[in-house]
């Protein structure tokens, strides 16, 4: 009994060295669960008539037509490729900082926020992809959607007459609530993933991927200041949300 104990502690003893001097995470991970859908995690604009569409998973999303375009008014959560094919899980930060982003490789695979499986977060931000996900042929949007564009976006932005932002983005400049949201997107700061695989900006910027070809994939930030939703443009090799618009 007594060696049985001793080659027990032998045993734990080496597996701690070995955590220890290895600087291994030996958390365990389980994928973001999908579908997800709870009616009640976000607040549309309730004046505005909203669609829907159903992703691979099973997601069903609220969609807005928005001048001539119909958009998806949530973030995509997906978690398979259109054919089935399921997207990688890639929760560890060394796993993500390892690929070769710099090289302009990137990211095939997904991951949710704080690695924090929370249904209610997953079905308010959606979550977080990496840009070769984005750029495989499998196609990453729902059939007859793709990934919203530069020109699309800029569309938007271009009309002073809209508002995009869900009622978390409540500024005191704004006094009429019916101006809020007006646009019925509903852009939430649902924050990202970066290149080293922390998390970040989350309540504070919506971060979203931009598909000028499939070859351009670029990232843009659009961040509340005194008010307005401004644009920023950066490199797109981290991990952020994605909106799609509907097929001409």
């Amino acid at each position: 009994m007594k060696r049985r104990i001793f080659n027990y502690s032998v045993i734990l003893i080496t597996l701690i060295f070995i955590s220890f001097s290895c600087g291994e995470d030996f958390n365990i991970y389980v994928a973001p669960p999908s579908p997800v859908n709870i009616p009640n995690a976000i607040t549309f604009n309730p004046n505005l008539k909203y669609e829907t569409i159903t992703d691979v998973d099973g997601n069903i999303y609220k969609t807005i037509a928005i001048g001539k375009h119909t958009w998806m008014a949530e973030n995509l959560r997906v978690t398979k490729f259109r054919n089935g094919d399921k997207i990688p899980f890639i929760p560890r930060n060394k796993d993500w900082a390892n690929e070769d982003m710099w090289a302009g490789d990137g990211n095939l695979g997904l991951c949710v926020y704080n690695n924090k499986n929370n249904k209610d977060s997953i079905a308010r931000y959606g979550l977080l992809y990496g840009v070769l996900a984005i750029k495989d042929t499998r196609c990453i949007a729902p059939l007859g959607w793709h990934i919203a564009t530069e020109k699309e976006w800029s569309d938007l932005l271009g009309d002073t007459t809209l508002t995009f932002r869900g009622t978390q983005w409540v500024s005191s400049i704004i006094t009429d609530k019916t101006k809020l949201n007006n646009s019925g997107l509903t852009l939430l700061p649902s924050g990202g993933r970066g290149s080293s695989g922390d998390f970040g900006c989350r309540g504070v910027l919506f971060q979203v991927y931009v598909s000028m070809a499939l070859i351009n994939i670029y990232s843009n930030y659009y961040q509340k200041i005194n008010g307005q939703l401004l644009k920023f443009t950066g490199e797109g090799h981290i991990g952020y949300s994605i909106r799609c618009v509907k097929d001409e």
